[in-house]
């Protein structure tokens, strides 16, 4: 089986062969944690200013295989309700 990817427009993109697209990882578990990347990766992370990403789940992924340092801060799916929209909200 294989997986035809489209542009927003319709017009195909790509087509990918069965097994290869891997919907679960994302590029800091799955390329990040690589060990020719890994030690880039974890530098990269404590150096920067700020670390944010889009769930609890990805902030526990990173922790669990980075040594990180920083505070993660999570914004679900990158869209910060509380400061952009004024809702009164829990935590997602």
């Amino acid at each position: 089986m294989s997986y035809t990817v489209n542009k927003t427009n319709g017009s195909v993109l790509t087509i990918v062969g069965d097994g290869t697209v891997d919907a679960t990882s994302t590029d800091i578990t799955l390329v990040g944690n690589h060990p020719s990347y890994k030690t880039a990766v974890t530098f990269s992370i404590n150096k920067s200013d700020i670390v944010t990403c889009v769930s609890n789940s990805l902030k526990k992924d990173t922790l669990d295989q980075f040594e990180i340092k920083k505070e993660i801060k999570v914004i679900p799916n990158f869209i910060d309700l509380m400061n952009n929209l004024g809702a009164d909200i829990k935590e997602i």
